[in-house]
């Protein structure tokens, strides 16, 4: 993967709950920033730009201080502060994602279909200053961290949602669902909008490409609904592979979250808007 961060910090900048500090805000969504101290990293925008903007300022960072942006995947509560961070730069924005992160996404719920995809087109992003590059691959970011590419399938997943394909809806596998990977001296910290691919998958790609265990992971893991048998099966992996730590929120589940920790005690925190994670 290249060399190691020595520290680095992780800010949980929207998530569905916020913190204590006065001013932050709490909405259905993900973005965290991960700062290395040679580079910020913006993962995510949440559901809408007021939001992302109003944290960012509160939290003490300004859009121009971000040098890169990653998306993890296309879901709208994932991508919906993209336009207003791009207009706000006012110059250009890189972004990093995977080819299908545009492709139309749709939630099917009883007889309503609901549009869940990015909600700006590409041409529209462009025309404001956004760069894409979009690749399947994984990729070098900056010194000691990388974005994961298509994570291979090898263990149950948590895929969502419908996708248009040669004019039809048909189930999404979700190949856009990403993860960025923080490389320290003594292990990895994986960081994940939503975990659509699945926690064990995640982890075991995560390990391959940067040859070093797992030692913490942030982010949603979408067990929302999930039954006791697969918590269990995360209980497990995640002491066998020796999970320090595992700051979890968003899709994962409140219940479930709390089903865990209940079985990993302090492995497990939650996270919330205005979190702050110190790693080293």
């Amino acid at each position: 993967m290249g060399g190691d961060v020595v520290r680095a910090r992780v800010l949980i900048l929207v998530e569905d709950h916020s913190g204590y500090r006065q001013g932050l805000v709490g909405v259905h969504g993900f973005s965290a920033i991960l700062d290395t101290g040679d580079n910020v990293i913006l993962i995510d925008t949440g559901p809408n730009a007021d939001a992302l903007l109003n944290n960012m300022e509160t939290l003490g960072y300004d859009p121009k201080d971000i040098d890169y942006v990653v998306l993890t995947h296309g879901h709208y509560d994932h991508t919906g502060g993209l336009k207003g961070l791009v207009e706000a730069r006012k110059g250009e924005t890189i972004v990093i994602a995977h080819p299908d992160v545009f492709s139309d996404k749709f939630s099917i719920e009883g007889r309503r279909i609901r549009y869940i995809g990015i909600p700006f087109s590409r041409e529209e992003l462009v025309s404001l200053g956004a760069r894409f590059l979009l690749t399947r691959n994984s990729l070098k970011i900056a010194e000691g961290v990388m974005f994961s590419g298509e994570i291979p399938r090898e263990y149950w997943t948590r895929t969502t949602g419908h996708v248009v394909v040669n004019g039809n809806l048909v189930e999404d596998p979700l190949l856009d669902d990403i993860s960025v990977i923080l490389e320290l001296e003594r292990g990895l910290v994986v960081i994940s909008g939503c975990g659509h691919s699945g926690l064990k998958n995640i982890v075991t790609h995560a390990k391959r490409l940067g040859n070093k265990p797992v030692m913490a992971i942030v982010g949603g893991y979408h067990l929302i609904g999930s039954k006791e048998d697969i918590l269990s099966d995360v209980v497990k992996f995640i002491g066998d592979e020796g999970i320090e730590k595992a700051f979890l929120g968003h899709c994962t589940g409140i219940k479930e979250i709390a089903w865990l920790k209940k079985h990993l005690n302090d492995v497990v925190e939650f996270i919330y808007a205005g979190r702050t994670m110190e790693f080293d």
